[in-house]
C-alpha cells in the first residue's frame, strides 16, 4: 500500500510538472507572439503603436502545407489576416482613378517608353516595399512613422507627416475634380445639356462637400466604409471588362480613320507626365505595415509573398486598363480614358460607360472619406501631439480641409497636372527616399550598396523635383 502510494504520488507529480512545463512553454509561445523584444533603443517612442508580432523565421512547411488541400487554399473564403485578404488588401490601396489615366500615360510617351516605364515603376515600388520590410525585420519596428523616428529621427518623422498631408490633400483634390468630371458628363448625356456653366459647377461642389464628403468624413470608425474599397474595386473590374469589349470596336474606327499605333514619340519634358501618373499609382507603402499586423503569421516567406503578389496583381489590373485604352483610341487618348466620346455603335449615351460613371461618382466620394481619415491621424500626429481629436475640432479640421480641396479643385481642369504636383515630390519621399534611408540606416554591413542606394535616391528624387515643377508650369498654363 505504501508502495503503491509512493509511485501513484509520484507519477501524480510528474504529470503535474509536465502539464505544468507544457503550461509554460504555452504561455512563452503565446507571449512570444504578443510582444517583441526591442534591443539598442532608447528613444521615447510608444511602442504599443509600433511593434508587432512579426516571426521572419521561415515557416514549419508541414505547418503550411498540410492544414488545407491545395482546392481549399486558393478557394476557401478569404478571411481578415489570410495570405489573399492581405494580398488583396495591398493591391486594393493603388485602385483608384489614376488607372483612368493610365492609357494616356502610354499615349503620352508611345506604346514602347510608355510598357517600359510602367514595367520600372512597377519593379522599383516591389523593390522598395522589400526595402521597406527588411528596414522593419532588422529594427523590429512595423509601425511607418515610428520606423523613421528609430531611425532617421524626430525631424525626418516631421516630414514624413507634411509629405503624408500633401501626398492626401493631393488625392483628395484629384478624387474631387474626377467627381465633378464625371458629374457634368452624366447630366449632359441624361438632360441632353450642352454646356455645364461655372453655377452648376459651384452648386455640384457644394452640395456634395456638405451633405457627403464632410458628415462621411466625420466619422471616426472607418469600419463603417469598410465596404468602399471593395465596391471601388468591383467598379474597376467592371470597367475593365467594359472597356476590354468595347476596345475592338473603337480599334476598328481609329483604323478607319488612318490613326496608327504610335510606338515612340520624341522625348520631351511630357514624359515627367507619364512618370507622375506611374508614381502616384504604385504607392502602397504608407498602408503596408498597418497591413502586415493584421495579418496572421506574418513571417519573411509570408510577407515577401503579399508584396509579390499585390504588385503582381495591381500590374496585371493596370496593364489590362492601359492597353484597352490606348489602343481604343489610338492618338486621342483623354487624360481620363472614360471621358471619351463614346461610339455610335453603343448608341450616343453608352449605357455601359455611363454605369461605370455613375459607380464611380459613388465610390469616390466613399474614397474621400477613407482617404481623410488617413489625412486626419497625420493632422493629430502633427498639430495635436497624437491626442484624439475633441468633436469641435473633428469638424474644424475637416471642414477646412475639404474646403481647401474644393476651392484648389475647381480651378483644376486638368487632373493629371493635379497628380504631377503631388506625386512628384512627395509621393518620391514616402516611397523611396524614407524606405531607402531607413535600410541604409540598419543596413551597416554592406558599404558598396549603401553607396549605390545613395545614387538612385538622388536620381529619383531629382526627376520628382523635375516632375513637380513642370506639372506646376503647365497647371498655371491651363
Amino acid at each position: 500500500m505504501v508502495v503503491n502510494e509512493k509511485i501513484t504520488s509520484k507519477l501524480d507529480m510528474s504529470a503535474t510538472s509536465d502539464n505544468a512545463q507544457i503550461d509554460e512553454m504555452e504561455i512563452t509561445r503565446n507571449n512570444s507572439r504578443l510582444s517583441l523584444v526591442i534591443e539598442g533603443s532608447n528613444d521615447s517612442i510608444n511602442r504599443s503603436d509600433s511593434t508587432a508580432t512579426v516571426d521572419y523565421l521561415d515557416d514549419n512547411e508541414a505547418d503550411y502545407k498540410n492544414d488545407y488541400s491545395c482546392w481549399k487554399r486558393f478557394f476557401k473564403p478569404v478571411r481578415e489576416g489570410s495570405l489573399r485578404g492581405s494580398i488583396f488588401s495591398l493591391a486594393s490601396i493603388t485602385f483608384d482613378t489614376t488607372c483612368l489615366s493610365f492609357p494616356f500615360a502610354i499615349d503620352n510617351m508611345g506604346l514602347i517608353p510608355g510598357t517600359l516605364l510602367l514595367f520600372l515603376m512597377c519593379g522599383m515600388s516591389c523593390w522598395t516595399l522589400y526595402l521597406l520590410m527588411k528596414a522593419g525585420r532588422n529594427t523590429r519596428i512595423i509601425h511607418y512613422r515610428n520606423l523613421i523616428v528609430h531611425c532617421l529621427g524626430h525631424p525626418m518623422a516631421y516630414l514624413s507627416d507634411v509629405n503624408n498631408i500633401i501626398f492626401s490633400l493631393g488625392a483628395q483634390v484629384a478624387y474631387i475634380v474626377t467627381i465633378s468630371k464625371f458629374f457634368e458628363e452624366i447630366i449632359k448625356h441624361a438632360f441632353s445639356i450642352t454646356e455645364f456653366t461655372k453655377l452648376m459647377k459651384i452648386t455640384q461642389m457644394l452640395v456634395s462637400m456638405i451633405f457627403v464628403q464632410i458628415p462621411l468624413s466625420l466619422i471616426k470608425n472607418i469600419s463603417t466604409l469598410q465596404y468602399a474599397s471593395l465596391i471601388g474595386t468591383f467598379v474597376l473590374i467592371f470597367l475593365m471588362v467594359v472597356m476590354f469589349i468595347e476596345s475592338f470596336y473603337f480599334y476598328d474606327k481609329g483604323i478607319s480613320e488612318n490613326r496608327h499605333i504610335v510606338y515612340f514619340k520624341d522625348i520631351s519634358l511630357k514624359y515627367l507626365d507619364s512618370f507622375s501618373i506611374y508614381l502616384f499609382a504604385f504607392s502602397p507603402h504608407n498602408g503596408f505595415f498597418l497591413i502586415i499586423k493584421e495579418m496572421t503569421r506574418p513571417n519573411l516567406r509570408r510577407t515577401q509573398s503579399v508584396i509579390h503578389r499585390s504588385i503582381f496583381l495591381q500590374l496585371v489590373f493596370f496593364v489590362i486598363i492601359g492597353y484597352s485604352g490606348f489602343f481604343s483610341l489610338l492618338e486621342k487618348v483623354p487624360n481620363i480614358f472614360i471621358s471619351r466620346d463614346p461610339l455610335a455603335n453603343f448608341d450616343p449615351h453608352d449605357y455601359l460607360m455611363q454605369i461605370v460613371k455613375i459607380l464611380f461618382f459613388i465610390s469616390l466620394h466613399c474614397m474621400c472619406a477613407i482617404n481623410f481619415n488617413l489625412l486626419r491621424g497625420t493632422i493629430s500626429s502633427l498639430c495635436f501631439k497624437g491626442k484624439d481629436m475633441t468633436q469641435s475640432q473633428n469638424i474644424y479640421v475637416t471642414s477646412i480641409m475639404f474646403t481647401l480641396s474644393n476651392f484648389v479643385a475647381f480651378f483644376s481642369k486638368n487632373v493629371v497636372d493635379v497628380i504631377g504636383i503631388v506625386s512628384g515630390i512627395s509621393v518620391s519621399f514616402i516611397c523611396y527616399i524614407f524606405p531607402i534611408l531607413c535600410f541604409i540606416k540598419t543596413n551597416n554591413n554592406k558599404t558598396w550598396e549603401n553607396v549605390l542606394l545613395i545614387i538612385f535616391l538622388i536620381i529619383i528624387f531629382s526627376i520628382g523635383l523635375l516632375s513637380t515643377g513642370w506639372s506646376m508650369i503647365e497647371y498655371f498654363q491651363q
